[in-house]
Protein backbone atom coordinates (compact mmCIF):
# COMPACT_ATOMS: atom_id res chain seq x y z
CA UNK A 1 0.00 0.00 0.00
CA UNK A 2 1.77 3.36 -1.00
CA UNK A 3 1.43 6.48 0.80
CA UNK A 4 -1.24 8.36 -1.59
CA UNK A 5 -3.79 4.88 -1.10
CA UNK A 6 -3.16 5.53 2.61
CA UNK A 7 -4.32 9.14 2.60
CA UNK A 8 -1.27 11.12 2.78
CA UNK A 9 -1.94 15.28 2.19
CA UNK A 10 -0.40 17.36 0.47
CA UNK A 11 2.86 18.42 1.39
CA UNK A 12 2.94 21.86 -0.10
CA UNK A 13 3.24 24.54 2.56
CA UNK A 14 -0.05 25.63 3.25
CA UNK A 15 -1.85 23.17 1.32
CA UNK A 16 -4.07 20.37 3.26
CA UNK A 17 -5.43 18.89 0.34
CA UNK A 18 -5.99 14.92 -0.55
CA UNK A 19 -2.39 13.65 -2.19
CA UNK A 20 -2.78 12.89 -5.75
CA UNK A 21 0.73 11.90 -6.76
CA UNK A 22 3.79 11.89 -5.20
CA UNK A 23 7.59 12.93 -6.84
CA UNK A 24 11.27 13.17 -5.66
CA UNK A 25 10.86 16.05 -3.25
CA UNK A 26 14.38 17.59 -5.55
CA UNK A 27 12.50 17.76 -8.77
CA UNK A 28 9.32 19.54 -6.66
CA UNK A 29 11.82 21.94 -5.38
CA UNK A 30 13.63 22.58 -8.77
CA UNK A 31 9.98 23.44 -10.16
CA UNK A 32 10.03 26.55 -7.55
CA UNK A 33 7.15 25.11 -5.06
CA UNK A 34 8.13 25.23 -1.29
CA UNK A 35 8.11 21.79 0.23
CA UNK A 36 7.14 21.17 3.73
CA UNK A 37 8.76 17.66 4.06
CA UNK A 38 12.21 16.74 4.51
CA UNK A 39 11.36 13.13 2.78
CA UNK A 40 12.64 11.84 -0.19
CA UNK A 41 8.99 12.09 -2.04
CA UNK A 42 6.60 14.72 -1.65
CA UNK A 43 2.80 14.07 -1.88
CA UNK A 44 1.25 16.58 -4.09
CA UNK A 45 -2.48 17.40 -4.78
CA UNK A 46 -4.64 18.15 -8.18
CA UNK A 47 -4.16 21.98 -7.80
CA UNK A 48 0.05 21.41 -7.33
CA UNK A 49 0.30 18.81 -9.48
Amino acid sequence: MGIIAKGAKCNIEGCDKTGLRSLNTKRVEEAGLRVSTMDKKTVLCKEHY
